[in-house]
């Protein structure tokens, strides 16, 4: 059965108080995640309390099924369900604090009491300074970012002043113009504050620069996700499209490249299978303990065939062969947790021939393909430091082939993946599915609808013609 997470609408219907302990709640179990990769492997129970039951226990009961809830907090479904059969039969449930295990047996009417005391505990509404709000409070003692790896980083202290600025704006525009909103930041709402921000910031790059600063903190980080990423802020930079992305004359152009011997078989197909396939690139791939114990904490020193994410993570033990050719290769993306295909679809399976050449030579039934393509070439480079050197430089040279002066990096070739696809009119719920060989996986569909807008600027131009056409045969 497919798992939904819970839409926006329950969410407005829940307190506050008691959503707000839900969201700590599953930011302790990523946090879990991140340093064991999974909970059987912390080998204890992610429940630190009865309040971390109440909590599940007073959603299940009111709002979600045990489904819903597991997405959202990353577990299985299952734990969820005989959470709740234990609760219901009177059984032992095991808590673990940091410290120490316990075992509690809890009824639901003791349930129903914890719930009733967290809703009556009372936050001030009016604050005289920002630091009296528990949130903010907390952001500034540990203004931890959103991890990526083992290693914890945290915002500089301008990003911090930064946000601080933008959140002391918004409480003096709410205690001078909005009585009936709370200026204290831990009883804010996001569809009240949202309208707020629009009020406050008419111009479109202030609006999205508050709403970057506010993501910083734990809690208004589900607000504003997908609307201020790394993608989005890209294009706000760019003065034109053409700057971050190749087209459909291009991609054919380096393939000419390639038959006119100016580019080498390793320059010409590693770029060709990136953009085709529209993955990331993994440089920061996550280690597993027994990769970082080999190799460190940092992943440029990890060699190839230990990848497992997007595209320095291909590898033949992936491919899918049937009759002897190969079909497709199976990516595997780490930051949205899910795998898709990568099919030659843009040259007919002329890629994978090659590929197939390269496999013959090593025999390898497991390994980097990157690895093996640059060795099929002489290039002997094995970790992912020297694959990503490697890499811009051959961009650079692709990039001063076509006579482009721009700066053109790795990422870009994913984005001419959406490029290409929106210049030959491909639908865009296809160029963004995770189900189908053209999609990109992108998680958030706010920046790929912005990216495919941008890029099918060539589309619409040639829709035009075809309406003018389809006119003049009725005049």
């Amino acid at each position: 059965m497919v798992q939904k997470s819970m839409n926006k609408e329950i969410w407005t219907q829940i307190n506050p108080k008691i959503k707000k302990a839900f969201f700590e709640l599953r930011d302790y179990i990523l946090e879990i995640l991140k340093k064991y990769k999974s909970l059987a492997n912390y080998g204890y129970s992610y429940l630190r309390n009865e309040r971390d039951i109440a909590v599940i226990w007073y959603i299940y009961k009111n709002y979600a099924t045990y489904n819903e809830i597991a997405k959202e907090l990353n577990v299985n479904p299952s734990s969820v369900y005989r959470l709740m059969k234990k609760i219901e039969n009177g059984k032992p449930i095991q808590v673990y604090d940091g410290k120490e295990v316990r075992s509690v047996r809890i009824s639901e009417p003791e349930l129903w009491n914890i719930v009733q005391e967290m809703l009556n505990e009372k936050s001030k509404r009016q604050i005289k300074d920002i630091m009296d709000s528990e949130i903010i409070r907390k952001f500034v003692e540990n203004p931890e970012k959103i991890q990526k790896s083992r290693k914890r980083q945290k915002y500089s202290k301008s990003q911090v002043s930064e946000t601080l600025k933008y959140v002391r704006e918004i409480v003096m525009y709410i205690k001078t113009n909005k009585k009936n909103i709370p200026p204290n930041p831990d009883l804010w709402e996001e569809n009240e504050i949202r309208k707020i921000i629009h009020e406050m910031y008419g111009n479109i790059s202030k609006i999205r620069q508050c709403k970057k600063a506010l993501h910083r903190i734990k809690q208004f980080r589900e607000w504003f996700k997908g609307e201020i990423g790394a993608e989005a802020s890209h294009i706000a930079k760019q003065k034109s499209f053409r700057e971050i992305a190749l087209f459909n004359k291009d991609v054919i152009r380096i393939k000419k490249f390639y038959e006119e011997g100016k580019l080498s078989l390793s320059e010409f197909l590693i770029p060709t299978l990136h953009w085709e396939g529209g993955c990331r690139e993994g440089w920061e791939s996550q280690l597993t303990k027994e990769t970082a114990e080999k190799y460190g904490t940092n992943a440029d020193n990890l060699d190839l065939d230990y990848c497992e994410t997007s595209l320095i993570g291909l590898n033949w033990k992936n491919v899918v062969w049937k009759q002897g050719k190969i079909e497709k290769i199976k990516i595997w993306e780490e930051k949205t947790e899910k795998w898709w295909e990568l099919k030659d679809w843009y040259w007919k399976g002329w890629l994978f021939e090659l590929l197939e050449k390269i496999y013959k030579r090593f025999r390898r039934k497991e390994g980097s393909i990157i690895k093996d393509i640059l060795r099929y070439d002489g290039i002997m480079i094995n970790t992912v430091g020297e694959f990503r050197k490697w890499y811009i430089k051959t961009l650079r040279k692709i990039i001063k082939l076509l006579g482009y002066d721009y700066d053109f990096k790795p990422h870009d070739m994913r984005r001419t993946h959406i490029s290409v696809l929106a210049e030959l009119g491909v639908p865009l719920e296809l160029a963004v599915s995770d189900k189908l060989p053209l999609g990109v996986g992108w998680d958030d569909l706010k920046t790929a609808v912005l990216f495919y807008l941008r890029f099918s600027k060539h589309t619409w131009e040639r829709v035009l013609r075809i309406v003018e056409s389809g006119k003049k045969e009725f005049m």
